[in-house]
């Protein structure tokens, strides 16, 4: 689940940004199958852009969280209906029961929230597959090892596909390798780097979302 708190000038989400570990950039704290994350994205009074839509608007000040929660949780937070139809409202207030036992600063960021930019998402992880290469078409990035965010890694491992490929192609176009050769040896590399990382990033979520989980 994640949501939008606009900061303006005085504001109690301003003051909680001051005396919080978010003044700094982000916060993050949990226990046992749920975690709550907050980072801020502040822009000068001179160039906020008020108009914007605060859920897609980068050009607005806001603290922007995301409560991280287990299988169970989705299936209790609305019985027999999706999370996907709940209103912005009654996500707000499930999210307040999920971090029940937390700082009362997080409550107040909760109840300070936009309902208009509150959504329920899903984490989803690809699967290692194997496939014959094509010399005129190949996968990177998400295409092929989509991953959940806990490790921090998809941005990075797609800009290094996109790195690896464009050296191999311009080892191809310098005749020193097929376009088939190419694109397999870059293929093979790709997927011993991505397909174990991917796999890592799937079971820190399970950890971190698992609620018979213990702290050591």
């Amino acid at each position: 689940m994640v949501a939008k708190i606009p900061v303006t000038p005085g504001s109690e989400a301003e003051r909680i940004i001051q005396r919080t570990p978010l003044r700094d950039g982000m916060i993050s704290v949990g226990k046992p199958g749920r975690l709550f994350y907050a980072s801020r994205h502040i822009v000068r009074l001179t160039q906020e852009r008020l108009d914007e839509d605060l859920l897609w608007s980068n050009n607005r000040s806001y603290i922007y969280w995301v409560v991280n929660t287990s299988l169970a949780d989705v299936q209790s937070i609305a019985q027999d209906q999706s999370p996907h139809k709940l209103s912005g409202d009654q996500l707000l207030c499930h999210a307040c029961d999920l971090v029940n036992g937390f700082h009362p600063d997080i409550h107040t960021l909760i109840r300070l929230s936009d309902p208009a930019t509150a959504v329920w998402l899903d984490f989803n992880s690809g699967e290692a597959i194997e496939w014959e290469t094509d010399s005129q078409i190949t996968f990177l990035g998400d295409s092929i090892h989509g991953m959940t965010p806990y490790l921090g890694a998809g941005a990075l491992l797609a800009i290094i596909d996109g790195w690896q490929l464009s050296k191999i192609l311009a080892d191809s176009a310098n005749g020193k390798l097929s376009l088939k050769e190419a694109v397999g040896q870059y293929e093979i590399e790709m997927k011993k780097r991505a397909f174990p990382i991917m796999q890592m990033a799937l079971q820190r979520m399970l950890r971190l979302t698992d609620p018979n989980t213990v702290k050591t």
